[in-house]
């Protein structure tokens, strides 16, 4: 490998990591100082801890879909610094790890099998209709696996008001509306400037 080819994988993971990472931070402070807040006065009722707009798991299964196991990479320093700041103190280095490891690997693993049974390449469908439904199975499918895993995870060491199904129910709504609203958003930014420039 010539060192001018070693120099741009180096500068694009950099560029990748630092643009997905500062976006991961971005989203969770959103989610967690601005709408979190509102959900407590507007549904008091529900969970505190479990955000029904999480929109950060959106940009956790998008970036998994398009990059697949580098996903991992380019999220983990913005990971760290984020349950650092705001995973609750009572949980053990060994139970962030594993919310971590969870979080930001069941995505890239569905989407993994996906293409297996489905036998398809998702970087040959990415421009197709085909690769919609495809992300949208594997949004549903890593909302259902990461809600269950990390709540079985946290109700070790949290005691919740509510049954742990009802629990596990909000956080698996929560992450799953956060993964649509956040690929609705991303789709109006991508598309509005287009629709702009033909005016």
């Amino acid at each position: 490998m010539s060192r001018d080819r070693c120099i741009g994988i180096f500068e694009e993971t950099v560029s990748k990591l630092s643009c997905y990472s500062a976006c991961l931070l971005a989203l969770t402070w959103f989610s967690v100082e601005v709408v979190l807040p509102l959900q407590r006065w507007l549904l008091p009722s529900l969970s505190p801890y479990a955000i029904m707009v999480y929109l950060p798991f959106g940009l956790i299964v998008v970036v998994s879909y398009l990059e697949s196991w580098k996903a991992f990479v380019y999220f983990l320093p913005g990971a760290i610094f984020v349950h650092h700041v705001y995973v609750d103190p009572v949980f053990s280095i060994f139970e962030c790890v594993s919310v971590i490891l969870v979080e930001y690997n069941l995505p890239i693993l569905v989407f993994v099998v996906l293409d297996w049974v489905l036998v398809c390449d998702r970087q040959s469908t990415i421009e197709s209709t085909r690769s919609w439904r495809i992300l949208c199975l594997g949004g549903l499918l890593s909302a259902t696996g990461v809600s269950i895993i990390v709540h079985s995870i946290e109700r070790q060491r949290i005691e919740f008001d509510a049954p742990s199904l009802e629990v596990a129910v909000q956080y698996l709504i929560g992450d799953f509306v956060g993964f649509v609203a956040f690929l609705a958003f991303a789709t109006l930014c991508f598309r509005l400037p287009a629709k702009i420039g033909r005016l």
